[in-house]
């Protein structure tokens, strides 16, 4: 089996394994949607852990004097020194992490969910900074808009 191969199985037993069915309906699923060809397939954002996800986006929703103030971060990583401030306080947290340290006293997340907000801000910036598409617009090579 190809390398592609082995990732679409490994793909389609975390989507079951996720949404408790089976694989051969993930695969059925996958065929109808992506058709044949899974190397021009939208991104599986079913593949994100729910609970994670869900801590990160408290980690933004608590916000703290640091600066997780909702949308208010766009303009603070609009150059490269904002995305390194982000990095740098992701590397904080995640430090912190392997410390013991569980929680965030500001925010009262869990650190790692603080370091992934801090870490997905920064790539946001970069991907804005880049004028990478997203969206559809990615899957079919098109522009951003301006």
């Amino acid at each position: 089996m190809s390398d592609r191969g082995s990732r679409d199985e490994h793909d389609e037993r975390a989507v079951a394994c996720h949404l408790g069915i089976d694989q051969s309906t993930v695969r059925n699923d996958f065929d109808r949607v992506f058709g044949g060809d899974r190397s021009q397939r939208k991104p599986a954002l079913e593949l994100l852990p729910p609970r994670a996800i869900w801590q990160v986006g408290q980690a933004l929703t608590n916000g703290d004097t640091s600066g997780h103030e909702v949308g208010d971060y766009v303009e603070k990583v609009a150059n490269r020194q904002g995305r390194e401030v982000y990095i740098g306080k992701a590397l904080r947290h995640i430090f912190a992490s392997l410390m013991g340290d569980r929680n965030d006293p500001h925010t009262g997340v869990d650190h790692l969910a603080n370091g992934i907000a801090d870490l997905l801000i920064a790539l946001e910036g970069e991907l804005l900074a880049n004028k990478t598409p997203v969206g559809y617009r990615a899957l079919e090579g098109g522009e951003t808009k301006e």
